[in-house]
């Protein structure tokens, strides 16, 4: 067969070194006696002597002289030029049979600029030489031709998809669903949706209960749509509907109800999430989020928000309140770290103060280093006293946060369900999902 054709020549100075490759592709050896090689315009017509060719060999013919290939021999020597469009060459058997024939219109490349050869691949088809110069030759003469490129298969696009993950707070009773069925909490209070599908959902309450707003990724009390663009969470807030109280038969005018007395000691609100990075060059993306599990709204001022590293013995400030800032019952409030820009849900309170690996945190109520110790959380390797029984063993990486398990509704009113003050038990690890007051 005619395996290989130096159309073009070799280089801008050599575009007359043109060559051809014959290859014996059959099991037997081949007499070239009588075969005969002729172009379109039988300015190239070659006939053969006996010649042989062993099978998965191959023949070179070049033109004019044998030092257009100076790293190889050349079998034969022809005259006449290869035209570089409309061109024929047949390879005729002794008995004149048509052995293999090459017709173009345009070679591989379609200009002669590109000096690569002519290729046959194993389907016969013609293809340009792949590949970078050997012995400045853009060929293999001689030898084996390079591989037909395979275009590469075309990739179906990613299809990305996000986390709705849906909780109810209060001491009251409701369900919450999504229009299209795949939520109803209930038993079912999260599913994945493809990246920019809305989640309509909606909140229905039982006949004692009223349904007070949401938090989260919506607010107020009308239905909440939710745009996934990434991972999201929301909580509907269940309350009680109050009992009427029975006026009194008869009440002196002078009589008063007495005010309530304070409480003889500060609510105990807990710390129920904590992220310490997100990722290289994210070192100061933290938050801390602080839950209301009481069934009292709770005023922040007088606590304060304190860390201490590995072994620290000293408390760091995070944050401070001297005024009233309310805790909602079964709500949330989110510290961040100044520089986290991009924090999925605006925080409440935003300082500069930062936490990393194996420190400990503490909501204090009172004066720095004295003040009563509400709740602590150590992780990694902190040995300070904010380690609260056993330290939790891990550091959180990149996207995830260090998460107080059963947080709502299980809390709700009842801190001791998910707080038995010892982080290694109350604590997991899993996706950042911060939620802000």
């Amino acid at each position: 067969m005619i395996s290989e054709i130096a159309w073009a020549g070799t280089s801008s100075e050599r575009f007359s070194d043109e060559w051809i490759e014959l290859k014996n592709n059959s099991p037997e050896a081949i007499n070239l006696a009588g075969y005969r090689l002729v172009n379109a315009s039988e300015n190239i017509d070659i006939i053969f002597d006996s010649e042989v060719i062993q099978p998965g060999a191959f023949y070179v013919l070049e033109r004019t002289n044998d030092e257009t290939l100076g790293f190889i021999k050349a079998d034969r020597i022809f005259s006449g030029a290869i035209k570089n469009s409309d061109e024929t060459l047949k390879l005729y058997s002794s008995d004149c049979r048509l052995a293999d024939e090459v017709s173009i219109s345009l070679w591989p490349l379609g200009e002669s600029g590109a000096y690569r050869t002519a290729e046959r691949g194993d389907d016969l088809t013609l293809h340009a030489y792949v590949g970078e110069a050997v012995n400045e030759i853009y060929g293999t003469p001689g030898f084996e031709n390079s591989a037909v490129p395979v275009p590469p298969v075309p990739q179906p696009p990613e299809i990305k998809s996000y986390m709705l993950v849906v909780s109810k707070a209060g001491d009251g009773a409701g369900t919450v669903k999504s229009s299209d069925g795949l939520i109803n909490c209930g038993e079912d209070c999260s599913e994945a949706y493809v990246s920019g599908s809305v989640a309509a959902i909606s909140a229905e309450v039982s006949t004692d209960s009223d349904f007070t707003g949401w938090s989260g990724a919506c607010s107020g009390t009308a239905r909440c749509e939710v745009l996934l663009s990434r991972d999201e969470s929301i909580s509907a807030v269940f309350n009680k509907r109050p009992v009427p109280v029975p006026e009194p038969s008869a009440v002196s005018e002078s009589a008063s109800t007495p005010e309530p007395a304070p409480p003889a000691s500060p609510e105990h609100l807990l710390i129920s999430e904590i992220q310490i990075t997100g990722g290289p060059g994210k070192t100061k993306n933290d938050f801390i989020e602080i839950y209301n599990p009481s069934a009292d709204r709770v005023s922040l001022k007088g606590y304060r928000l304190v860390k201490r590293t590995e072994n620290g013995t000293e408390d760091d400030s995070i944050k401070s309140w001297t005024a009233d800032f309310f805790v909602e019952p079964g709500g949330y409030y989110l510290w961040a770290n100044k520089d986290y820009v991009d924090i999925p849900v605006a925080p409440d309170v935003s300082t500069t103060a930062s936490i990393a690996d194996n420190n400990g945190i503490a909501l204090r109520f009172g004066s720095e280093n004295t003040g009563e110790v509400i709740d602590a959380v150590g992780w990694g390797e902190a040995k300070n006293i904010f380690v609260e029984g056993a330290v939790f063993p891990a550091n959180p990486g990149m996207g995830e946060s260090i998460r107080r398990k059963n947080i709502a509704p299980a809390c709700i009113h009842a801190s001791a369900s998910c707080d038995t003050a010892n982080n290694s038990s109350d604590f997991e690890i899993g996706a950042s999902m911060p939620t802000s007051g």
